[in-house]
């Protein structure tokens, strides 16, 4: 059986930390939360699920209206189609080298679907993986990308687990790979150098 790695797109592949940094920023103003607040609060708390890190900023539940109006603000901001995220430096070479030993590959987001396919068509990487999934309204994560990267590839979740791997840059991707019962690869991109999954 070929290896299979799974490559988490934002923060591992694309450099969008920083956007997303700014938009929820920005999106906390709205609601007069300082930048005091929330400046790097988003970096910090990577991995955790949006509803979560805007409700530790407003100072209400993850179900709160307000929560879920301010989460809706930030995606349709951050993943405006202007707004594509630039290349890491080192995915070119490592996908290349990926696809002349022919591994598997795959790209699995929380990312919306549209979004997903605008940044990897933005950066021309089409060739390097055999699909990508991303998030829809009623997909919130890509938690639940496992089975249909079972099914695309034909494999069995015991041929899944003794091949799989899943890369990605915040403890969310490792608790995944975790519950998927595949090997994760924790990628230190900037900012997270200190900090372990």
């Amino acid at each position: 059986m070929k290896p299979l790695i799974a490559f988490d797109v934002d923060g591992n592949i694309v450099q969008s930390i920083e956007l997303y940094q700014k938009v929820f920023s920005e999106v906390c103003d709205e609601y007069c939360v300082s930048s005091e607040k929330s400046d790097g609060y988003l970096i910090e708390t990577t991995g955790d699920p949006l509803e979560q890190q805007f409700a530790a900023m407003l100072e209400l539940s993850s179900d709160h209206q307000d929560v879920l109006d301010a989460v809706k603000k930030w995606r349709k901001i951050a993943h405006a189609p202007d707004n594509i995220a630039p290349l890491y430096n080192d995915v070119l070479p490592c996908l290349e080298m990926l696809k002349r030993n022919n591994y598997h590959v795959c790209a699995t987001s929380s990312m919306k679907q549209d979004h997903l396919g605008r940044t990897i068509q933005s950066h021309q990487l089409q060739n390097y993986f055999d699909f990508f999934l991303g998030t829809d309204e009623k997909m919130i994560d890509k938690r639940s990308h496992k089975p249909t990267i079972l099914a695309k590839y034909s494999i069995t979740d015991g041929e899944f687990v003794v091949c799989s791997y899943l890369s990605g840059d915040g403890k969310g991707d490792m608790k995944i790979a975790e519950e998927w019962g595949s090997r994760g690869i924790f990628t230190a991109r900037r900012g997270f150098e200190n900090k372990s999954p």
